[in-house]
C-alpha cells in the first residue's frame, strides 16, 4: 500500500475513534452504574396472559392533572421506584423479566408477589446502613419485605431531617439541603407512595363479620360495598343517639379499609349530582365551611352563578375551580325549574371517592361507590382463580371507565394512541437507526473515494433519513396527544434540538457533498435521542402532563419557545462542527484535502449567525411575553440572563472575527466554548433552583452537566494547544530567520490560527 494512502487511512481511522469516544464519553456521563446483581427470588409466580395486559394497557387513570393508559401510569411509577423499565428476578429456577403494566397488576392483585419483588432502586447504601440494615453494594436494588424492618427508623429519620431543614430556613429563606449528604427523604416518600398503591383494593378484603352473612337477595354483608351503600343512615344514626360498640367498629373497619387506599390508583370517575331547584327555591351543597352564597338564573334551564354583576359562569365549571372546598348556597331566582348538576373534576382513588362522596348531597352518590367497589371486588376475586374470568371482567371495567372518560369529555381514541405511542417507541427506533448510520459512515470515511466509499455513502443517507422519520414522527405524535406545540419542558427540548440539529446539517451536506455535515448530522441525532432516553430515566415524570397555568399558551410556546429552542440547537451545531475541526487538525485531515478546514470555518461562521439570529428574536419574544404575563419586560430572571449570554458571545465571536482578532483556530475555539454557555442556558439555570424558570430543575443532572463543562473546556485547551504547535510548525517550515532581540513574527502567523 502506498505510504500516502496508508497515512490517509490511519488518519481517517484516528479520526472515527475521536468521534467514537466522544459519544463514548456521553454515554459513560449517563450510564446507569450498576454491577450485575443476582436476581432476587419471587416464589409461585406466574406470568400474566398476553391478552389481560393488552386489556389492562388501555384502562383509563387519572395521574399528574390528565387522564392517561393504566400502562403510562405503570411506566412512569416503576421509572421513579426502580429506576428502569423492565424488572428482572427469579421463580421456580426461571429468570423472570416483565414490564410496567403487568407490575402494576401485580400491585393492584397480587400485593403479596409484587411485595417480593426488587422494587426500590436505593443509590446511596449509607442510607440503609443508617437505620441499621447490612448492604453488600453501594447501588442495589430491594424489595419491600428487605426494607420493612427498617422503614419506621427511615421514616423517623426522614421526619426530622425536614423538620431540621425548616428550622434552617427561617433563619435562612435561601438554605438548600448540601448536595452529596446523605438524605432519607426521597427514599421514604418512594416507600410512602408504593404502600398507597399495594392497598388500593386492600378494602376488597371485606369486614369481620360471619362470611356466610348474605341478605335476602343473596348480597355479601361481610363485603365493604354492602356497607358502603349503608352509610348515610348509619351516619345519620351516629348524630341521633348512640350506637352500639359493634356498630361503630363496623363503620370504623368500613372507613379504615378504605381509607387505606387513600393514595392507590385513581380510576373512579367523578359522579355527578342532581339537585332540583324550583323557583324561589334554594340547595345549600356541604363541603365545609360556608364562604359565599351565590345566586342562580335558572332561565330556560341554564344554571348561572353570579357574584353582584359579575357572571362566573355554570356551577359546574367555575365552583370547583373558584372555592374548593366551600359550601355553596344556591338560589333559583329565575321563572322556572332547573336542574343542578353538581361533578367534580377529579378521578381519584376508592379511599379518596369515600371522602368526596361522604360530602356529597344525595344516595345517588354512595349508590354510585358502592357499585364501582363491588365491580372492583370482583375483580380481585377473579384474580384468585382463572386468568380467562379475570381479564373477562378486567375488560368489561375498561369499557365501562372508557365510556365515562368519554361522557366527561376525554377525546375519543386519545387512550388508544397514547398506547400506541408507547409501542412505537419511536425514539428508540430512531437511535437504533443513527447508531447503525454512525458505523456505516465511520466505515465510508476509510476510503471515501472508492466505489465501497460511495455506496457505504449512500447507505449512511438511508439509514440517517429513517433515524430523522423516527425521530419527527415521534415529536409530532406527542404534539397531537399534548395538543400543543412540541416544546413546552425540559424534555421536550432534547428531541427538537436533536431534530432541528439533524435537518440543518442534512441541508448543508446536501448542498455541499462533503461527507463531514452527514456525519455531524448522525452524531447529533445519536447523541439526542440517547440524551432524552437517559434524561427520562432519571427524571420519571411523565412529560406529556399538563404545563404550569403560566406556560399554556400555543401563540407563545409555538414563538418564543421554539425560536428561542433553535437557537440552542445552532449553537450546539457550530459546537459539533468546531469539535471536528480539532479533530481533523489533530490527526492532520487537512494534509490530504486542503479545503476542509476553509469548509468547516465558513460552516461554522454561518451557524453562529444563525444562532444569534433566532436566540435574539427569541430573547425578544420571550421578554414580550413575560411583559403580557406578570408586566415586566426583563427581570435578570436566570434563564433571562443565560440567553443574554448567547446572544452576547455570538456578537463577540462575529465582532472579533470581522475585527481580525479571530483567525480560523480562534471561531472554532470560541465555538467550542460556546456550547458550555448554550449549555449553561439550557440546563445549568435549572439546576440553580431559582427564578421564575426554575420549574425544570431535576435532581441527578447536575454532575453530568458538570462533565459536560469540563469535556469542552478540555477540547477548547487541546483546540489552543494544536493552534500554538501548528504556527510553531509553520514558522519552521518557513525558514526565515528573524534579528535577536525581536518578537516580530510572519504576517499570517500575527492573528491566533
Amino acid at each position: 500500500m502506498p505510504k500516502k494512502s496508508f497515512n490517509g487511512a490511519a488518519r481517517w481511522t484516528g479520526f472515527a475513534l475521536a468521534i467514537v469516544a466522544t459519544i463514548w464519553i456521553a454515554v459513560v456521563t449517563n450510564r446507569d452504574g450498576y454491577s450485575k446483581e443476582e436476581y432476587q427470588q419471587v416464589e409461585g409466580y406466574s406470568k400474566w396472559n398476553e391478552e389481560t395486559v393488552e386489556i389492562a394497557k388501555g384502562i383509563p387513570v387519572q395521574d399528574g392533572g390528565r387522564v392517561k393508559p393504566f400502562e403510562t401510569r405503570a411506566q412512569f411509577l416503576m421509572l421513579k421506584l426502580h429506576g428502569a423499565r423492565k424488572m428482572k428476578f427469579e421463580s421456580g429456577g426461571r429468570e423472570m423479566s416483565i414490564g410496567p403494566t403487568e407490575w402494576l397488576l401485580d400491585i393492584l392483585f397480587r400485593p403479596e408477589l409484587a411485595l417480593k419483588m426488587p422494587t426500590f432502586r436505593v443509590d446511596d447504601s449509607e442510607l440503609l446502613e443508617n437505620v441499621g440494615m447490612e448492604v453488600e453494594s453501594r447501588r442495589d436494588r430491594y424489595s419491600y419485605i428487605q426494607l420493612e424492618p427498617y422503614m419506621q427508623e427511615l421514616g423517623k429519620r426522614a421526619g426530622d431531617l425536614q423538620k431540621e431543614i425548616q428550622a434552617k430556613m427561617q433563619v435562612d429563606p435561601d438554605y438548600k439541603f448540601p448536595a452529596g449528604e446523605s438524605d432519607p427523604r426521597a427514599l421514604a416518600r418512594k416507600i410512602m407512595e408504593y404502600q398507597g398503591m399495594v392497598a388500593s383494593n386492600d378494602f376488597s378484603k371485606g369486614v369481620t363479620l360471619d362470611a356466610s352473612a348474605e341478605t335476602a337477595d343473596g348480597e355479601q354483608m361481610s363485603t365493604v360495598s354492602y356497607w358502603v351503600k349503608a352509610m348515610p343512615v348509619l351516619a345519620a344514626a351516629l348524630n341521633q343517639q348512640e350506637v352500639p360498640d359493634h356498630v361503630q367498629k363496623l363503620i370504623n373497619e368500613v372507613s379504615f379499609r378504605l381509607g387505606r387506599g387513600e393514595g392507590g390508583i385513581e380510576w373512579l370517575p367523578p359522579y355527578e349530582a342532581n339537585v332540583v331547584l324550583p323557583p324561589g327555591g334554594e340547595a345549600t351543597i356541604h363541603s365545609g365551611e360556608v364562604v359565599k352564597t351565590f345566586e342562580v338564573n335558572c332561565e330556560s334551564g341554564q344554571v348561572e352563578m353570579f357574584e353582584g354583576s359579575s357572571t362566573l359562569g355554570t356551577l359546574e365549571e367555575g365552583a370547583g375551580d373558584s372555592y374548593p372546598g366551600a359550601e355553596l348556597v344556591v338560589k333559583n331566582t329565575g321563572e322556572v325549574s332547573a336542574t343542578l348538576k353538581i361533578q367534580g373534576r377529579e378521578w381519584m382513588s376508592a379511599g379518596n371517592r369515600l371522602g368526596e362522596v361522604s360530602r356529597g348531597l344525595d344516595i345517588t352518590h354512595w349508590e354510585r361507590l358502592s357499585n364501582d367497589l363491588k365491580t372492583l371486588e370482583g375483580l380481585c376475586a377473579a384474580a384468585e382463580g382463572k386468568e380467562s374470568e379475570f381479564a373477562e371482567k378486567l375488560d368489561d371495567w375498561r369499557e365501562e371507565l372508557v365510556s365515562r372518560s368519554s361522557a366527561l369529555g376525554e377525546k375519543e381514541g386519545k387512550l388508544e394512541s397514547e398506547v400506541t405511542y408507547y409501542e412505537k417507541n419511536y425514539f428508540v427506533r430512531g437511535l437504533v437507526w443513527f447508531v447503525l448510520a454512525f458505523v456505516v459512515a465511520a466505515v465510508s470515511w476509510l476510503a471515501p473515494a472508492s466505489g465501497w466509499g460511495r455506496w457505504t455513502y449512500r447507505l449512511t443517507w438511508i439509514l440517517g433519513v429513517l433515524g430523522a422519520v423516527y425521530l419527527t414522527w415521534g415529536i409530532v405524535h406527542r404534539c397531537i396527544l399534548m395538543e400543543r406545540p412540541p416544546v413546552g419542558n425540559l424534555y421536550d427540548t432534547i428531541p427538537f434540538i436533536a431534530g432541528g440539529g439533524v435537518l440543518v446539517l442534512f441541508l448543508l451536506e446536501a448542498v455541499t457533498r462533503r461527507r463531514i455535515a452527514l456525519g455531524a448530522a448522525i452524531a447529533v441525532g445519536l447523541l439526542g435521542l440517547f440524551l432524552a432516553r437517559a434524561f427520562e430515566g432519571v427524571d420519571a415524570q411523565d412529560h406529556m402532563d399538563p404545563l404550569r397555568a403560566v406556560l399554556r399558551s400555543n401563540f407563545w410556546l409555538s414563538t418564543h419557545v421554539i425560536i428561542i429552542t433553535l437557537g440552542y440547537s445552532g449553537g450546539l451545531i457550530a459546537a459539533a462542527m468546531s469539535h471536528v475541526f480539532i479533530y481533523a487538525k489533530a490527526f492532520r485531515l487537512d494534509r490530504t484535502d486542503r479545503s476542509l478546514s476553509r469548509f468547516l470555518t465558513r460552516s461554522v461562521y454561518g451557524l453562529v449567525c444563525f444562532t444569534l439570529f433566532f436566540s435574539l428574536v427569541g430573547t425578544v419574544l420571550g421578554g414580550i411575553w413575560a411583559n403580557d404575563s406578570w408586566g415586566r419586560f426583563w427581570g435578570w430572571d436566570p434563564k433571562e440572563n443565560g440567553a443574554m449570554l448567547i446572544v452576547l458571545w455570538c456578537l463577540i465571536i462575529l465582532h472579533a472575527r470581522m475585527g481580525g482578532y479571530l483567525k480560523e483556530w480562534g471561531i472554532h475555539i470560541a465555538s467550542v466554548l460556546g456550547a458550555i454557555v448554550v449549555a449553561f442556558s439550557w440546563w445549568g439555570v435549572n439546576l440553580l433552583g431559582t427564578g421564575l424558570h426554575s420549574y425544570g430543575f431535576t435532581e441527578g443532572i447536575g454532575g453530568a452537566v458538570k462533565m459536560f463543562y469540563c469535556f469542552e473546556f478540555v477540547v477548547a485547551l487541546g483546540g489552543i494547544g494544536l493552534a500554538i504547535w501548528e504556527k510553531k510548525s509553520r514558522g519552521k517550515k518557513s525558514g526565515r530567520k528573524w534579528p535577536e532581540g525581536t518578537d516580530q513574527l510572519p504576517n499570517e502567523q500575527k492573528a491566533l490560527g
